[in-house]
């Protein structure tokens, strides 16, 4: 199954969903990572739903196709810590390519009320991915995007600068990062040697584990660029929320060069 999901893209790229789940050598997920529940969608349906154990040594884990119905997401996505201080539950990421406008990512962010109307009431205009609301270390809400080349690390660390407990200002204004206009957040480039570290090896982890399942489905290929958006919680546990941009190169030899006599 993994062979139909391309990973590959810009905007926002649902596959890597699917590579992280699907098991390495050791009949594993992918090392390291941790995952929010994640929803996504296909033909304006509710698609796959990957979630990460409660047991540490479970790994991400994909639940049966009799789950996704609207009744069970709404469950689970409403099920909020009593000791959250906002009401922030859940997001959904889209793209969408337009002559006009090119290649466009939104994200909108729901409460419990904007949520039912999502599930029950709206019509689905993209495929895309709903995403169960993670709250930042501190009172903002903050996101990093990690760069990964073979070459090249980079990690930008977005932080709202509106508490997001606030509510005298809409969830828009209080969540928004790199996907809104830079005077609603801060900007610095990540040089904690401890966080950035931890980052590469979660990143250096997907992509080796993304390169093994390319292998495994006859695909002769290889990540040669990835960008993931992460978010660090109050107990300093690091969850891969989505990827933005995958790149990938061929592995197979080069054809040889027939020569002339």
């Amino acid at each position: 199954m993994a062979g139909s999901f391309k990973l590959e893209g810009d905007g926002c790229v649902p596959a890597l969903f699917h590579f992280l789940w699907s098991k390495n050598h050791a009949k594993k997920s992918c090392p390291l990572v941790y995952l929010p529940d994640t929803v996504v969608y296909k033909y304006r349906q509710p698609a796959y739903w990957y979630f990460s154990s409660k047991d540490p040594a479970g790994g991400i884990k994909m639940k049966n196709k009799c789950n996704l119905g609207n009744v069970k997401v709404e469950e689970t996505l409403c099920n909020k810590s009593m000791n959250s201080s906002n009401e922030v539950i859940a997001y959904y990421i889209s793209s969408e390519f337009t002559p006009e406008n090119g290649l466009q990512t939104t994200i909108e962010h729901f409460d419990s009320n904007t949520l039912r109307d999502f599930l029950y009431t709206r019509e689905k205009e993209n495929n895309g991915v709903l995403q169960r609301f993670i709250e930042s270390k501190g009172v903002n809400n903050t996101v990093f995007r990690a760069i990964w080349s073979p070459n090249v690390f980079h990690v930008e660390r977005r932080a709202n600068i509106l508490d997001l407990s606030d509510r005298r200002h809409n969830i828009h204004q209080r969540v928004v990062t790199f996907e809104g206009l830079e005077f609603h957040s801060t900007s610095t480039t990540v040089t904690d040697t401890s966080l950035g570290s931890q980052m590469q090896r979660i990143c250096e982890s997907v992509v080796d584990h993304c390169g093994f399942v390319l292998r495994q489905q006859g695909d002769a290929l290889a990540v040669s660029r990835m960008v993931l958006h992460f978010k660090v919680d109050d107990n300093n546990r690091m969850w891969l929320l989505w990827c933005s941009s995958a790149r990938t190169v061929s592995t197979a030899p080069p054809p040889p060069i027939a020569s002339s006599l």
